[in-house]
């Protein structure tokens, strides 16, 4: 039953962001309760190469839809200031 759970809660992040770029699609997940806030992104992850590894990398179900698609990772840490 927890996998059908993670299963659906990951199907529709993916579906309500398909519209959204860059690190504005993350802001659901990223506000420092569910995950890392912007401001411990940038102070953690110096290059935008290690913001790409450290995404395709997460262990966690809800990058699933973000590991495949290098273009938004980069778009997102162009958006936070990384480079």
């Amino acid at each position: 039953m927890k996998k059908v759970v993670v299963f659906v809660v990951v199907l529709v992040f993916a579906f309500s962001t398909v519209a959204m770029a860059g690190f504005e699609k993350c802001q659901g997940c990223h506000n420092g309760k569910v995950a890392p806030d912007k401001a411990k992104l940038v102070e953690k992850l110096k290059t935008a190469d290690a913001f790409v590894k450290a995404a395709k990398d997460s262990k966690s179900p809800m990058m699933n839809a973000a590991k495949a698609n290098e273009a938004d990772l980069k778009a997102a840490a162009a958006e936070l200031g990384i480079k």
